[in-house]
């Protein structure tokens, strides 16, 4: 978690998945230019980042409870022992007990910005929506609280029920809500509004696993920003979107 140390002012944000296939290593070394572009645009949309901040809060899901973590992840669980760490001086053995959404967002620093340091900010997946817009507003107070830049690096996904082949299966509702996510997250104030009180129940259905992450990212986003729509696709079946946010002046 951050601590009043690292809290300073937030001044741009990128959304990026949390998927496993973004690792080369986890992927094999067959070339696929449909991950190859989504791991192209996060990337980029993590680089944008560090060109504009040198701290950022990885915002991710967790457990209640998961937020004890060590100083370095690996994604071990998923296939390889990949390695990912919060700054340049973290140390120590890596914790194979990392969430997800922690490990790709360690894994985008290291690949786009090795001297950027960051924090957690992890959010339950269970969290209901009132929950998530405080638990937003409360980290904007925390990273606007001192002087300085800081950004928000926001990690989740879409549906999983895009296509008969996704990993929930196919959902004749998924979408919708995905169209709705994508325009929320290139910047749209009305679609913004809406994806901040979306159900959970409904979410649940078309696979949205990632509904509190980003209900807690608009919270803490709320006023005028400028925003780059940077990718927008399903090609697994799974719903991924990259955008890049930067404060209105």
């Amino acid at each position: 978690m951050c601590s009043a140390s690292v809290a300073v002012v937030l001044t741009a944000a990128a959304f990026v998945p949390g998927a496993p296939l973004l690792v080369p290593e986890l992927t094999g070394s067959s070339v696929d230019p449909d991950v190859d572009a989504v791991r192209r645009a996060a990337i980029e949309a993590a680089s944008g980042l560090a060109a504009a901040v040198s701290r950022w809060t990885i915002l991710g899901a967790a457990p209640q409870g998961q937020n004890s973590l060590g100083s370095a992840g690996t994604l071990a669980g998923f296939g390889a022992d990949v390695v990912v760490r919060l700054s340049p001086e973290a140390g120590g053995p890596a914790d194979p007990q990392w969430p997800l959404a922690l490990l790709i967002g360690g894994w985008l620093r290291g690949q786009a910005a090795p001297d950027v340091t960051a924090c957690a900010a992890l959010i339950d997946p269970a969290s209901t929506p009132q929950e998530c817009a405080d638990r937003g507003r409360r980290l904007r107070e925390e990273l606007d609280d001192a002087p300085g830049p800081t950004g928000l690096l926001i990690v989740a996904d879409g549906a999983t029920t895009l296509t008969t082949k996704a990993p929930g299966g196919f959902h004749a509702d998924a979408q919708r809500w995905q169209e709705e996510l994508a325009t929320a997250l290139g910047g749209d104030p009305k679609a913004r509004a809406r994806v901040a009180q979306w159900p959970a129940a409904d979410t649940d259905a078309v696979g949205i696993d990632g509904r509190a992450v980003y209900q807690v990212a608009l919270a803490a986003l709320d006023g005028p920003w400028n925003v780059e729509l940077c990718y927008a696709a399903a090609p697994f079946g799974v719903g991924y979107t990259v955008s890049r946010w930067s404060r209105s002046t």
